[in-house]
């Protein structure tokens, strides 16, 4: 599965089992207050939970949302045009009534254009309203930033434990199911014109360890074992090639490798000090207790690399 998330609210799903990737196998619609559009700027999955997402909006709201798990198929619908099976599979993902809006609007287009055949493809050139094709999740706002946010990530590490940043130049850690963020940090910044973080991610090695990078330059390193607020490095981003680094990427396989992309299209990699990419004696319970997971083995099967 691929998903994508949007500036029109939209959240889509796309399956290539399902087609060439010409249109979404399934998708949501992000609203908030008074069911006003909030358009998406990042988006993150969890890698335990299928259903559970987080999104970043434009106007700065971290979003927590579940996506519903496919109910039980209504059958093809009858009458006088041919549902083929990837049309029934969208209609499968809808309530009743929405259902039945969508399949009066398409079929109505039917009629129109000449045609007795309903495949996904039609449904989405009838062009129907994209709140009845995507629906609303079921969300719960978490703290939200001064800013749009720029980046949404799930730790690999912990199944609660989730980052975000935002242009507003702070980044957020937080238990995905309390509202509150449980740590605020603010990257260092020569100015409060150019705070924007651009980039995030997570250690592929450490739990404990995550990158930052600033819009306007400055990719900093965290390690929540030695400072609860400071970056302990920062990379040097010197000679050639821009120094505003757009993305950040962890080697899963080589652990200490960091890849940092800039706006010139350069990528450089970085090999990171033997204490930044080997796992710590007790990082995953560091984890569990700054949650508050009483068990103290609260994560995705704890990944506990170091055998503790």
């Amino acid at each position: 599965l691929l998903a994508t998330v949007s500036g029109d609210g939209k959240v889509l799903l796309w399956d290539a089992r399902d087609n060439d990737l010409s249109q979404p196998s399934r998708g949501f619609m992000l609203q908030g207050s008074k069911k006003r559009i909030l358009g998406g700027r990042s988006l993150s999955f969890s890698p335990v939970d299928p259903w559970l997402f987080v999104v970043g909006t434009e106007t700065g709201n971290v979003i927590r949302a579940f996506r519903p798990p496919p109910g039980a198929s209504m059958g093809r619908p009858t009458g006088s045009y041919a549902w083929k099976d990837d049309a029934v599979l969208l209609l499968d993902q809808l309530s009743a009534n929405a259902r039945l809006q969508l399949q009066h609007h398409v079929e109505g287009y039917c009629r129109t254009a000449g045609l007795k055949e309903v495949s996904a493809e039609v449904i989405f050139q009838s062009k129907p309203d994209p709140l009845v094709l995507f629906p609303a999740p079921k969300t719960t706002d978490l703290e939200p930033h001064a800013g749009p946010v720029t980046v949404a990530a799930f730790s690999p590490f912990h199944r609660k434990l989730m980052l975000t940043g935002s242009v507003d130049g702070s980044v957020k850690l937080f238990d995905v199911l309390q509202q509150r963020a449980i740590q605020t940090f603010f990257p260092p910044s020569k100015c409060l014109s150019t705070c924007a973080v651009s980039a995030a991610a997570w250690s592929s090695a450490r739990p404990c360890v995550f990158a930052v990078a600033m819009e306007m330059g400055g990719v900093y390193i965290y390690d929540l074992l030695q400072s609860r607020q400071e970056p302990v490095l920062e990379l040097p981003l010197t000679g050639a090639g821009s120094q505003r680094a757009t993305s950040l990427a962890f080697n899963p396989k080589q652990r200490g490798l960091l890849g940092v992309g800039d706006d010139s299209g350069r990528v450089r990699v970085f090999r990171l000090p033997f204490r930044l990419s080997e796992q710590q004696k007790m990082e995953v319970a560091f984890i569990a207790q700054l949650l508050g997971d009483r068990s103290g083995r609260d994560g995705k099967g704890d990944k506990d690399k170091s055998g503790t």
